[in-house]
């Protein structure tokens, strides 16, 4: 009898070992996923993003519309270098005359984001090359259709440093993100243009991110 007591006894300490050592297992293999699951800190993948921009608002001249383009490398989650490409057009028009004006942009960026996914904040500032005109259409130039020969359009160049200061947010859920962006182009013309006077443009505008 003594000895069927023993052998059980014998029999349960080895079951507890055993499902002691395969317990050990499963947990120390659950870690080892979960550690493999988390990236740890500067192993985040490089990232690129490509933000289409269109909108609409007010300038020197009058009434603005800007079409622009701005990519940027992601080095860390909260700050990006690139570049940004720009044009926009503004009208200011009268019944009888009026003043139109358009440029183009293009220059290096720094961009900033609160977060890398999400709802997120973005921020960017850009310094670069900007050209452009100005044209001042004579008294008659609406009714006639540039065909007046007694009062043809004024028109001069403009071109040097131009800046670009924009803040806004972005959302979405997968590489293809939507916002709202406002931006204030600064034009500086460079002596001997022209035209010398600083323009500054303000526009809101709709954007479209994807994120690579």
């Amino acid at each position: 009898m003594r000895h069927v007591v023993s052998l059980s006894l014998l029999g349960a300490a080895s079951l507890c070992a055993a499902l002691n050592a395969r317990a050990a297992e499963v947990t120390s293999g659950s870690r080892a996923v979960e550690a493999e699951a988390v990236p740890l800190e500067g192993e985040r993948p490089t990232a690129f993003s490509a933000r289409l921009s269109a909108g609409s608002g007010g300038g020197a001249v009058g009434i603005a519309g800007r079409l622009g383009v701005e990519l940027d490398y992601w080095p860390s989650e909260h700050v990006g270098i690139g570049a940004v490409g720009a044009l926009t057009g503004e009208v200011s028009a009268q019944l009888f005359g009026g003043t139109r004006s358009s440029y183009w942009l293009v220059g290096p960026a720094v961009a900033a984001r609160t977060d890398a996914s999400g709802t997120h904040g973005v921020f960017s500032a850009a310094l670069g090359y900007m050209h452009g005109q100005r044209t001042e259409l004579g008294e008659l130039d609406w009714w006639c259709d540039g065909a007046c020969e007694d009062d043809e359009p004024e028109r001069a160049e403009m071109h040097g440093l131009g800046a670009v200061l924009g803040a806004g947010f972005s959302g979405g859920d997968g590489p293809l993100n939507f916002g709202l962006l406002a931006l204030l182009d600064v034009l500086d013309p460079a002596a001997g243009s022209e035209l010398e006077d600083t323009q500054l443009t303000l526009t809101l505008n709709l954007t479209l991110t994807l994120g690579i």
